[in-house]
């Protein structure tokens, strides 16, 4: 979208370009006190660190986390191991990721461009 407004008394014209894009959310289906057998062991500062954990690995669909800190991640990368070897452990919780948002798919892009007539010049 390009749109533009005159300033009459300063002569200046500011352009905008506005280029947005849907926000997209990741879902997750949260299953507390359980695991799955496997998963590569990662440790993180926060619940919110393992899942970026697991969004940061292409092939990852599946997270459990342990639920205090010291947190402990298990990335899983296989949808059937985490669906069939799965076990109970009151201490972790499994993060089944649902939805995964295309790299870049949040970005809300605003430029502003001022142009003073008078003087012929970019402000």
């Amino acid at each position: 979208m390009l749109c533009y407004g005159v300033d009459l008394k300063s002569r200046v014209v500011l352009w905008t370009r506005a280029v947005s894009f849907a926000a997209c959310e990741e879902d997750w289906d949260i299953t507390p006190g359980m695991g799955s057998v496997g998963g590569e062991f990662q440790t993180a500062s926060s619940l919110q660190h393992c899942l970026d954990l697991c969004l940061s690995h292409p092939d990852c669909v599946a997270v459990d986390v342990s639920a205090q800190a010291p947190f402990f991640c298990f990335l899983h990368d296989n949808q059937s191991l985490t669906a069939n070897d799965t076990y109970t452990n009151p201490s972790m919780s499994q993060y089944m990721l649902l939805t995964r948002c295309p790299q870049g798919s949040s970005v809300k892009t605003i430029n502003f461009v001022k142009y003073n007539f008078e003087k012929n010049v970019l402000l």
